[in-house]
């Protein structure tokens, strides 16, 4: 037996469980195996948990996870081009498998967004809420390829976040923050192309960070994704260009896109016009402040609380932000920029 734990992304969830007589009456347990399940999404409105694993999509009762059925309340989503997968020399029965990795809603609930590593291709598919497939005249347009959508490692910390309103067209989007290549080294703050779900036409084109470029992003770990107004917000921890004179250091950073970003008009035509990111700054002052840099997790709560640790150190705190506070915050700095050439503030691009 197993007890399903939700932890940081990146992780195994599955333990082995305590004996019986440790086991709190409370808890409620689920495991269909070694699945490595770590994409988590919670339906209050039809209290349903669905969990993202190895080849599979679950969706559990919420009032008894337990009663919850291995076969019966999932659906397969087997790999393509596992052997491809293995002749670049990965794992067949680990990294050559479909990782769920983002589970969101869509309009209502009823239709979820689904993206997995798919062997190292990653794919993406629509279902309805029950785990079924739609049929073929509710196609969606630009739906089938999860390149710069979700990882290609399963191991990668990545973010995703479905987004139905603010956009350009007022059309509905994926935003996320992931790897884009099989190397790894295009990290990626990444925006669908827009369809007309009606006539399926491309009313705009994807946005993106600039490539292979640090100063946009230097090998981040992405940890959380908000819609907040007419913005999104990523929050994510990376190597600090400004401290590479000096050795190598990690700080954790909040990024936003505005939704209605449509990218330049000469320059930067594919990516974001509106780009800006700073560093989170949790730290204990004094003389020499001590800091904590990497942030593991984000929680969105209307005081946003971030966990963050310093390296090196087996310390944890809690950083408390308001996002609508940050966001009055930058309008402000980026205000006495152009009034003053103030050095304070956010990093703009």
């Amino acid at each position: 037996m197993y007890s399903v734990e939700q932890t940081q992304i990146g992780e195994h969830i599955e333990k082995s469980s305590a004996p019986a007589r440790l086991t709190p009456y409370h808890v409620r347990e689920f495991s269909c195996g070694t699945l490595y399940y770590r994409t988590f999404f919670v339906d209050t409105k039809r209290d349903a948990l669905y969990v993202g694993a190895m080849d599979r999509l679950y969706r559990l009762n919420m009032n008894n996870i337990s009663a919850s059925h291995c076969e019966r309340d999932a659906i397969n989503l087997e790999p393509s081009n596992v052997a491809q997968c293995v002749s670049k020399g990965k794992s067949e029965h680990f990294d050559c498998r479909n990782h769920i990795r983002v589970i969101q809603p869509m309009g209502d609930g009823s239709r979820l967004y689904i993206c997995g590593t798919n062997a190292h291709s990653p794919k993406d598919w629509v279902l309805y809420s029950n785990l079924t497939h739609l049929p073929r005249h509710e196609y969606v347009p630009g739906i089938g390829m999860g390149v710069a959508k979700c990882p290609y490692d399963p191991a990668d910390n990545s973010t995703a976040l479905w987004v139905e309103r603010g956009n350009p067209g007022s059309l509905p989007a994926l935003y996320s923050g992931t790897n884009a290549e099989f190397t790894k080294a295009d990290t990626v703050i990444f925006r669908t192309d827009l369809h007309n779900l009606t006539t399926g036409r491309k009313e705009f084109s994807f946005r993106r960070t600039l490539k292979y470029d640090s100063k946009w992003l230097d090998k981040p770990n992405f940890v959380g994704s908000f819609d907040v107004g007419d913005y999104v917000l990523f929050f994510f921890r990376e190597t600090a260009v400004e401290y590479i004179n000096c050795g190598k250091a990690v700080y954790s950073r909040v990024a936003r896109v505005c939704k209605r970003d449509t990218g330049g008009k000469n320059i930067l035509s594919q990516n974001w016009a509106t780009y800006l990111k700073a560093r989170l700054n949790c730290s204990i002052p004094g003389e020499f402040p001590f800091y904590f840099n990497e942030i593991p997790e984000s929680t969105n709560l209307d005081f946003n609380y971030i966990p963050l640790r310093p390296k090196h150190a087996n310390i944890d705190c809690q950083f408390g932000t308001n996002i609508r506070s940050f966001n009055s915050m930058v309008h402000r700095d980026l205000s006495d920029k152009r009034a003053a050439n103030s050095r304070r503030g956010p990093i703009f691009i």
